[in-house]
């Protein structure tokens, strides 16, 4: 059901109380006048009288008539007091609200751990339970903060309110909201096309309505037209949007692709077989789409350019997820947190959502003061999720410490497959050279034949990606050292590089042997041995970050 139905649902049932947590207070204001006036439409309803309305709560207000020009104080019989004191007016005139009446209090959450406030609460629930149909809805952009608890409805009235969620809004709300913006007669905006309007559209998903209209306006505003420049700035504007919850990061196209990833031939091969997941044809065939996969091995082994990687295969959005910032101080907070962080992800579907270092959940907690349930909390949301959600969203979740990793992860069900990332093999090494050169301009130089690419490989034995991107890099920081812009880089200049560093295999040697056993026989290698190494052709672009 959505929020407009789950509303109707409760009120017609007769609950007494919903709390919405959501700072788009207009969105649920027009919600909840939508549903008054499908009642009001009713035929019953029609035939008693009985007209529903909507009252609405403010402390600068006091009450006012939601469904009423002009939106005037309402008045009842028999109350006198101040309609504005949250403690006591406002409730007790909620108190006397003929039948079929939606009561909205606005930031109501700010007094809602008070004794005299809960116990009125609860009192309120208790008449406005049964045949009247008398409902009131709390919406705060957050959940009441208590004293003693931390963040959370007070155990008081916590079965007198029902959480209801609040969704993004969907394609359709956007569009009435361009729609709305393009025929307001005051800004004079030319309407978009059918396939300008898909693509704006497509663009606002994941953010809210205001945030929507102000990207909408905006794009206008600077582009003068609805065409690709728009749609760019729309998405720039949900970019800075994300950002700002603080737990995603929105990266949209990452730019890299498989061709870009050094090995990783059982991966890749995995990677697009699930492409045909997304596609109608699939959905019409039955198959399921693909849940995600769960990337195992040491730093620098090439895992976070996977994630963007299997992004551009997909071709879909890439979102950040920023385990650290899940946490919170306060009780509660990190599990609404992990909770936003996806209700904003199924928003913004179908995307990949990366979710880096996720072993990190442990670490974070305790940083941030808070204990290990809080972790469990964290990652069970995480895992109910993956495990019931139908949602178009691939998650690729990372992870460099296996002591760290709740276990839970590796069950099936939770991913498509968990793979092992290794220390690339001789041809992986060698592939990985070659595509190192070809980004900084050098794999045309003569001495950049296989049989060099394969000596550096074999040199380069028990180095990482990473390893060997900085061993280029060290390479031409020490032919420019020698002699300038006079001299170019020279396999010795590599050579040297690859000497004066020490591998991750030799500083961590003991923790990758450990790895490698316990990992036998729970998960996929990305790549099978003895592939045959295959530079890049020429004129294509490939990059590798390990």
């Amino acid at each position: 059901m959505d929020f407009r139905t789950d509303v109707m649902t409760y009120w017609k049932a007769g609950f007494p109380g919903l709390y919405v947590v959501s700072s788009e207070e207009p969105r649920v204001e027009e919600i909840l006048l939508g549903a008054v006036k499908e009642m009001a439409a009713e035929p019953a309803v029609k035939k008693d009288g009985d007209k529903p309305r909507l009252y609405i709560w403010t402390l600068t207000r006091g009450w006012v008539d939601g469904t009423a020009p002009g939106l005037p104080e309402v008045k009842v019989s028999g109350f006198s007091g101040n309609a504005k004191d949250p403690e006591g007016g406002a409730l007790e005139m909620a108190e006397r609200f003929p039948p079929r009446t939606i009561a909205l209090f606005k930031d109501y959450h700010h007094w809602m751990d008070f004794p005299n406030v809960m116990r009125r609460i609860r009192d309120l629930a208790e008449l406005y339970k049964g045949s009247k149909r008398r409902m009131a809805v709390f919406c705060a952009p957050r959940l009441p903060y208590q004293r003693d608890a931390g963040v959370g409805l007070p155990p008081e009235i916590a079965n007198d309110l029902t959480l209801v969620d609040l969704p993004l809004p969907t394609r359709e709300e956007l569009g009435r909201v361009l729609d709305a913006l393009v025929t307001a007669p005051q800004n004079a905006i030319t309407p978009p096309l059918a396939d300008e309007r898909d693509k704006l559209l497509e663009a606002a998903t994941g953010m809210t309505t205001a945030q929507a209209e102000n990207a909408f306006a905006l794009a206008w505003l600077v582009n003068k037209a609805f065409g690709a420049g728009a749609v760019q700035t729309v998405y720039e504007c949900k970019t800075a949007a994300v950002k700002k919850s603080g737990s995603l990061e929105c990266l949209l196209q990452s730019g890299e692709s498989l061709d870009d990833v050094g090995g990783f031939n059982l991966y890749k091969s995995f990677v697009e077989r699930k492409v045909a997941t997304f596609t109608k044809t699939a959905r019409e065939f039955g198959l399921r789409r693909s849940k995600g996969v769960l990337l195992l091995g040491a730093p620098g082994t090439g895992k976070s350019l996977c994630a963007k990687a299997t992004a551009t295969a997909l071709k879909l959005p890439l979102l950040r997820a920023d385990i650290g910032a899940l946490y919170g101080s306060f009780v509660g907070d990190s599990e609404r947190n992990t909770r936003e962080m996806i209700k904003m992800a199924e928003a913004m579907s179908p995307v990949v959502l990366w979710i880096d270092e996720i072993d990190k959940t442990m670490g974070s907690a305790t940083a941030a003061g808070l204990t290990s349930d809080v972790t469990q909390r964290v990652i069970g949301t995480i895992l109910t999720w993956r495990q019931e959600s139908t949602a178009p969203v691939f998650v690729v979740a990372t992870a460099n410490r296996l002591d760290k990793l709740d276990p839970a992860l590796m069950r099936p069900g939770r991913f498509d497959a968990v793979f092992w990332v290794d220390l690339p093999g001789e041809e992986e090494r060698a592939y990985i050279f070659k595509i190192h050169l070809r980004k900084k301009q050098r794999d045309k130089l003569a001495w950049v034949p296989p049989k060099a690419l394969i000596a550096m490989a074999k040199r380069a034995e028990g180095y990482s990606g990473a390893e060997i991107a900085e061993a280029v890099e060290e390479g031409l920081l020490e032919a420019f050292h020698r002699s300038g812009s006079d001299r170019e880089l020279a396999i010795r200049d590599i050579m040297m590089a690859l000497e004066r560093s020490k591998p991750l295999s030799e500083t961590a040697e003991k923790e990758l042997s450990m790895m490698r056993e316990w990992l036998k026989g729970k998960c996929r290698p990305v790549a099978s041995e003895g592939l045959l190494f295959e530079p890049p052709a020429a004129g294509q672009s490939r990059r590798t970050v390990g």
